[in-house]
């Protein structure tokens, strides 16, 4: 039971539901509410943090302010004389 109690903190009641069905979120909250002391020392503890506070958030904020280059042939200075018709290996 315990296991279940740590699953249905863990992962949300939408898993446990999917997983073990209704009657056992029952059995587990009544568990969960007459043990309150067993359940509290698997209860998670991970703090979210920020999305920009990480090294990953960071990057991903950097990422955004990327521009693509346009490699349009038609903004190209060094091809702007060139047509479809100018290819070298066209009389060979």
């Amino acid at each position: 039971m315990l296991a279940m109690a740590r699953f249905l903190l863990t992962n949300g009641v939408k898993k446990f539901i999917t997983k073990y069905g209704s009657s056992a979120l029952n059995k587990v909250k009544e568990f969960i509410q007459k043990n309150p002391k067993k359940v509290e020392g698997i209860k998670p503890t991970a703090k979210q943090e920020p999305f920009g506070s990480t090294a990953l958030g960071e990057a991903a904020t950097a990422s955004k302010k990327y521009v693509s280059p346009n490699y349009s042939y038609k903004k190209l200075p060094f091809l702007r004389g060139r047509t479809k018709g100018t290819d070298i290996s066209k009389g060979m």
